[in-house]
């Protein structure tokens, strides 16, 4: 077996950037970036306390929590703070303007109250 020695990489042009957006870029590359922009800013981020009180064992509990700006259609991507035995969340999901609901399942042969559950969540 040959070996044989790497080139450079080529040399690419570096964009300047002025007022906000590359010097001399096309039209399209304006209306990505603009686009990119207008969607990046929808993406929002909250933390609530959500109590979904006692869960049977070997079931699943929803709890809903008023979350103000999030929309049906959007995508929720939740991580809980802490964990408690047993319990687990299992799905999340805008389930009306300004509310979200949580699904919490017990993984255990007995009932559990988790309590308050602290939630950070972003919706897209």
């Amino acid at each position: 077996m040959t070996q044989r020695a790497l080139s450079a990489p080529p040399k690419t042009p570096i964009l300047v950037f002025r007022e906000g957006k590359p010097a001399g870029m096309p039209l399209d590359w304006e209306r990505f970036f603009a686009v990119l922009t207008a969607e990046l800013v929808k993406v929002k981020s909250y933390s609530l306390t959500i109590s979904p009180g006692s869960i049977s064992a070997h079931s699943t509990k929803t709890a809903v929590a008023a979350c103000p700006g999030v929309a049906v259609g959007q995508v929720v991507s939740l991580n809980r703070q802490g964990a408690v035995a047993g319990v687990g969340v299992g799905n999340a999901w805008v389930s009306a303007a300004d509310e979200v609901t949580v699904e919490f399942f017990n993984a255990t042969a007995g009932a559990i109250d988790p309590g308050a559950q602290l939630i950070y969540l972003t919706a897209i």
